[in-house]
């Protein structure tokens, strides 16, 4: 019997259920030596760095992929707000910025992909200060929605600029391109409040790419 018969024949007891003791008397009765028998006995064993290193390979996706910057998040559908009308009462001194403005350009800037710190459950939360108006903004994401709430919570970012320059950025095509050069020119500022962790575990890496494509390390985004 050669070797290969052998290793099939050892398989198939197995699959029917015969006992190692039954197969080795089977094996020794048949002529093979202790060496033969035990090669073909022998099963093999997964070797545990191997299977540490996938797990640790599976893990590091599932973080960057899922956590640090999520690619399959689904962008909520949002309606650009009215702009001419807001951008010609701010001109007169009339109007503000508003609730929808302010989760436009979160949703428009990738908020959508942020997500609850997973070891805390403390939920994304974004500051927009309009300068000249004074107004102050939470954006609370909820079920990859950007929503403007009351929060007493500590926000992890603050973006701040006046109402025109807001409401310019909410109207522009593309707005993470438009952002570019309004944070350059230092219309709009944008600043880190909470630790770097914290950001990446809620996921605002995508965010700060994004803000940070093209831009000169510092000019874009500030620690408080």
């Amino acid at each position: 019997m050669p070797e290969k018969d052998l290793r099939d024949y050892v398989k198939e007891a197995r699959r029917h259920k015969v006992p190692e003791s039954q197969i080795r008397k089977k094996l020794i009765e048949a002529g093979w030596s202790e060496e033969h028998i035990k090669k073909a006995l022998a099963r093999k064993k997964f070797p545990i760095f191997t299977f540490i290193t996938i797990l640790l390979i599976a893990f590091l996706l599932y973080t960057y992929f899922f956590i640090l910057s999520p690619t399959n998040v689904e962008k909520p559908q949002m309606e650009r707000p009215p702009i001419q009308q807001a951008e010609s009462n701010v001109t007169m001194g009339q109007g503000k910025v508003g609730d929808d403005h302010v989760e436009y350009i979160v949703n428009e800037l990738g908020g959508y992909k942020l997500h609850d710190e997973p070891l805390s459950g403390e939920p994304p939360v974004i500051e927009f200060i309009v300068s000249d108006t004074k107004d102050t903004y939470s954006v609370i994401i909820e079920d990859n929605v950007p929503i403007v709430k009351e929060s007493d919570a500590k926000p992890d970012l603050r973006i701040s600029g006046d109402a025109a320059t807001l409401l310019r950025l909410c109207s522009s095509k593309s707005l993470q391109s438009e952002i570019v050069p309004m944070v350059k020119e230092g219309t709009i500022q944008i600043e880190i409040i909470t630790d770097e962790k914290t950001l990446a575990l809620k996921g605002y890496k995508s965010i700060y790419d994004s803000l940070n494509s093209g831009m000169p390390t510092g000019n874009a985004i500030r620690l408080a």
